[in-house]
């Protein structure tokens, strides 16, 4: 099977085709890409982690971020 290659679009064109849509989606370069949307539960995982590795990496050349 091949890819077939997807029209880009300009960011006015996005903001009013995203505005029609039930999901959520990321444009980059002129690309659409659908998204996962967040959860609660995902979220507070995250922070909780983020909160507990924080003071440990503190005064090192390491940092710790949320992706």
């Amino acid at each position: 099977m091949v890819a077939q290659p997807q029209p880009t679009l300009t960011p006015s064109e996005y903001l009013d085709w995203e505005a029609t849509q039930p999901i959520r989606y990321e444009y980059a370069e002129g690309k659409v890409m659908a998204t996962t949307g967040g959860t609660i539960p995902h979220n507070q995982i995250a922070v909780n982690l983020v909160a507990l590795l924080s003071p440990h990496l503190r005064g090192t050349k390491l940092q710790g971020f949320e992706w």
